[in-house]
């Protein structure tokens, strides 16, 4: 049986998503999305459809969406239309080199504050 596709309205919610699915004719779709849907905003969300997919069955592939679906959808074991993921590595290495660059910050700013805080002693 061929592939179908379920385009995913912006406004649509988790559980219409889901409950669309399971009147899938086929047992591969495709899930057209917009750049922002109301039905994956959540890592919760994923994990539901994830599981909702398992139980009926369905082998699930995400076409379009943004990138924070895309990576979510990768992390979680679905396959993703387009691109290899290389842009999601370079942006979750770009946000670990910033959580390091704030890491550094914070424990800067530790050490001012202690070294006010010992000067007001001494005072």
């Amino acid at each position: 049986m061929a592939e179908e596709t379920v385009r995913v309205d912006p406004e649509e919610d988790l559980d219409s998503l889901i409950a669309r699915l399971k009147q899938a004719r086929s047992k591969d779709v495709v899930l057209a999305l917009p750049n922002k849907t109301r039905a994956l905003q959540t890592l919760d969300n994923f994990y539901a459809l994830r599981k909702s997919a398992h139980d009926d069955g369905l082998n699930l592939t995400f076409s379009g969406g943004n990138k924070t679906m895309k990576g979510l959808a990768r992390l979680l074991g679905f396959q993703v239309e387009g691109g290899d993921g290389s842009s999601v590595a370079e942006e979750m290495a770009g946000l670990k080199r910033r959580v390091r660059e704030l890491e550094r910050e914070l424990t800067a700013l530790r050490q001012k504050q202690a070294q006010s805080e010992s000067s007001d002693l001494l005072a």
